[in-house]
């Protein structure tokens, strides 16, 4: 199963964001489509393997790598059977995280239109409200079902 351009493109737009400048100025005086088209070659052979790039997407370097850097990245990645030989539910919990953790608690419910109840109860009191988030309040606490 090959790379799609579409999974090039996303990765391309995702390293220009993650790298900006640095990421783009690989590609100068470049025809861009015929780059992508030899990252889309070199890396078809992870088409079925998507986690190994993702892997590689969660531990790029701290500089924009190129095709050779990013396919050694890729190749890096633990493999599926490895990963589920890891008993991560036998991995000890710190001492101090266990203990906070202890002391929370999950509310039973939450309110999430609170704010907006807030706001009318406030502006129904009195007090003053800025238009839009009375706007804003009153369209959250609309029936929807009209």
């Amino acid at each position: 199963m090959t790379l799609s351009a579409t999974a090039i493109d996303r990765l391309f737009n995702r390293f220009a964001i993650i790298y900006g400048n640095q990421w783009i100025n690989m590609w100068v005086g470049m025809n861009i489509n015929d780059v992508k088209t030899v990252w889309m070659n070199e890396l078809s052979g992870f088409g079925d393997r998507l986690e190994m790039i993702a892997w590689a997407l969660e531990n790029l370097p701290e500089r924009p790598p190129n095709l050779i850097t990013f396919k050694k990245l890729c190749m890096s990645a633990p493999r599926k059977d490895e990963l589920e030989k890891i008993d991560f539910k036998g991995t000890p919990m710190p001492i101090e995280l266990a203990e906070k953790m202890a002391t929370l608690k999950k509310p039973e419910s939450f309110d999430h239109k609170a704010w907006a109840k807030k706001i009318l109860r406030d502006h129904m009191g009195g007090l003053k409200v800025r238009p839009i988030s009375l706007q804003f309040a009153k369209e959250a606490l609309r029936d929807r079902s009209e």
